[in-house]
């Protein structure tokens, strides 16, 4: 006989005959019959921690019955159970093999401690970053490594999950580790005078009277600002090219010193000669920045083909280039709640996978992975590698690896798994507030859709599913950036609830079919571009429409108080368990 012991599982399929329960962290198996069947034999459990006897016997069947009735011999009545060494998920698998090799499956799958492990992890990388800035010298620091040695060394002598406390420690240390040693290549950058080769990191930005650049120059970015002659040379280049220059690398001293730090930029560079790359020099740092690089710009000639603000719009809800907004179209849409949609996110990630699906689904399992890897990375190139592409991307390789070796992984460990990875790999991911946004957002969309779908189906809106469609999305979203929100700008206007509502929709066909007819009409005669592009410009003029809308109906404080907290306190309520299993006792 074997024993296993589940922690606060979920009870899913209570009709069914072999079926696992909790309730207040006991576990049961309740069958309907008196016990003399072994089919209908019960589990009982014991006190919080119960033991599930896997119990083996003969079992009775209609398939395992012959033509005249009579039961046929025993057969082996295999029963396993999957349970997670750290979790609570918990399978069971009940399968007999008879004559028609008869499987029956269900499962009982409860909030994994994955979810948690894995968050934690991310959370004590996160403490080890923040942290690892400090080093020790200062006491904040000192105290803070003083206090995860000592408890980590107390509770894993105490705890009887020992290893999964020294995980943890684990990735603290690993996380003031890589923090530490980012932090000194920043303040340890080479400076002086500079002669050779700048590959350009970002686009050029015109600022004012002049343009902005991000250069490479011996591994390190540096900052230059750039007038008259070189400003239009500058302007003639896009990310990945490369420029010959002359000039001197200096520290850095403005205010905004370590906002640049945190992108990783070391210092300016003051430009004395700018010229192209000789005639035959490899202007790119690779064939796949060349291949993104076309594409974009064949994107930019069919978002040209808009007339006004539509197209440099355009570009924002498809790729992710905002760089040509005027600054009256950026405030409207911070006004209106509506300025995510010009950030790139997985939204967009996943209307260029169902572009491509077609294709993909053509393929055998090796090479479709390795095609869908190609196309994420070209992806995040083409949009220049923001920390909103950067999550939304990582989750989605995450998805393809998973699902190509055969397996299945909620999406909270995805996210989680994606937040602890590109913890180690960029510490400074942790002060951005566009990878904050990005990340919250994407947790409300997992955490709280199926809350507050469940809560809605018990309005008047079950006779609706597209309404729920429509408005949960939407919803749990904008909670899940709520926070960061609040923190960083502010409390958000009550108008983006509607604007968000009303906009949304439509910039996702925007963003779904806004690809491949680009494409098409960046190639194509200008009169079919025209013709190509005139529904976009619709689609387009109507999400401007709402967010000018939104920025004008501006309510009072006290109403974006009332709507925040109206809109947490829906969320609150639709995750509160309030359904119970028939056949469960009080």
């Amino acid at each position: 006989m074997t024993h296993i012991e589940p922690q606060h599982q979920t009870a899913e399929h209570c009709q069914d005959p072999a079926q696992l329960t909790s309730h207040n962290g006991d576990a049961e198996q309740r069958g309907g019959g008196d016990g003399k069947d072994p089919e209908n034999e019960p589990w009982h459990a014991a006190q919080s921690r119960s033991r599930i006897p896997q119990q083996q016997g003969r079992q009775k069947s209609d398939s395992a019955r012959d033509s005249d009735g009579q039961q046929r011999a025993p057969t082996a009545h295999h029963l396993s159970m999957k349970l997670n060494s750290v979790g609570n998920d918990v399978r069971i698998r009940t399968q007999t093999q008879s004559g028609t090799h008869k499987v029956q499956e269900y499962d009982a799958q409860g909030a994994s401690a994955w979810h948690y492990f894995l968050g934690l992890a991310a959370g004590a990388t996160l403490l080890g970053i923040w942290l690892g800035e400090k080093g020790f010298t200062s006491w904040s620091a000192r105290g803070g490594w003083l206090m995860i040695a000592v408890a980590g060394v107390g509770v894993i002598l105490l705890s009887r999950i020992r290893w999964v406390l020294v995980l943890l420690c684990v990735c603290a240390v690993v996380g003031g580790m890589r923090s530490h040693s980012e932090w000194n290549a920043v303040h340890s950058a080479e400076m002086g005078p500079f002669t050779g080769r700048a590959v350009l990191v970002t686009d050029p930005e015109p600022v004012g009277a002049g343009v902005r650049i991000v250069s490479e120059i011996s591994g390190k970015r540096f900052e230059s600002w750039l007038y008259g002659s070189k400003a239009k040379r500058a302007m003639q280049h896009v990310a990945g090219e490369s420029l010959a220059v002359i000039g001197q690398r200096e520290p850095t001293r403005s205010r905004y010193q370590r906002r640049l730090e945190v992108r990783h930029i070391v210092g300016r560079f003051e430009v004395s000669t700018m010229s192209d790359i000789e005639q035959g020099a490899q202007a790119f740092e690779s064939r796949f920045m060349l291949a993104a690089n076309r594409v974009r710009s064949a994107l930019s000639d069919g978002a040209q083909i808009l007339s006004g603000d539509q197209g440099a719009l355009f570009s924002g809800l498809v790729y992710g280039d905002d760089s040509q907004q005027p600054d009256s179209m950026v405030a409207r849409f911070r006004s209106s709640g509506l300025a995510h949609l010009t950030a790139v996110s997985g939204q967009n990630v996943a209307f260029i996978l169902a572009v491509v699906a077609p294709v993909l689904t053509r393929l055998k399992r090796s090479p479709r992975l390795v095609v869908t890897l190609l196309i994420l990375a070209w992806f995040a190139i083409m949009t220049r590698v923001e920390p909103s592409v950067v999550r939304a991307v990582t989750m989605a390789g995450i998805s393809a690896i998973v699902f190509a070796a055969g397996r299945t992984s909620s999406a909270s460990k995805i996210l989680a798994a994606t937040m602890l990875g590109l913890f180690v790999i960029d510490p400074f991911l942790v002060w951005s507030v566009g990878w904050w946004l990005s990340v919250g957002g994407s947790g409300g969309l997992i955490l709280l859709s199926q809350p507050l779908k469940r809560s809605l189906e018990s309005t008047r809106m079950a006779h609706h599913p597209w309404l729920m469609v429509w408005i949960v999305p939407s919803l749990a979203a904008q909670v899940g950036v709520l926070p960061v929100s609040v923190m960083i700008f502010g409390w958000p206007s009550a108008m983006s609830i509607p604007c968000n509502l009303l906009a949304v929709p439509v910039a996702g066909i925007v963003m779904l079919l806004g690809v491949p007819v680009a494409l098409a009409a960046g190639f194509a005669p200008v009169s079919v571009a025209h013709v190509l592009m005139w529904p976009f410009g619709i689609g387009v003029r109507w999400v401007d429409t709402v967010a000018a809308i939104g920025e004008r109906l501006q309510p009072p404080m006290w109403i974006n108080l009332v709507a925040s907290s109206i809109l947490v306190g829906l969320s609150l309520w639709a995750m509160l368990p309030r359904h119970r299993c028939d056949n469960l006792e009080m």
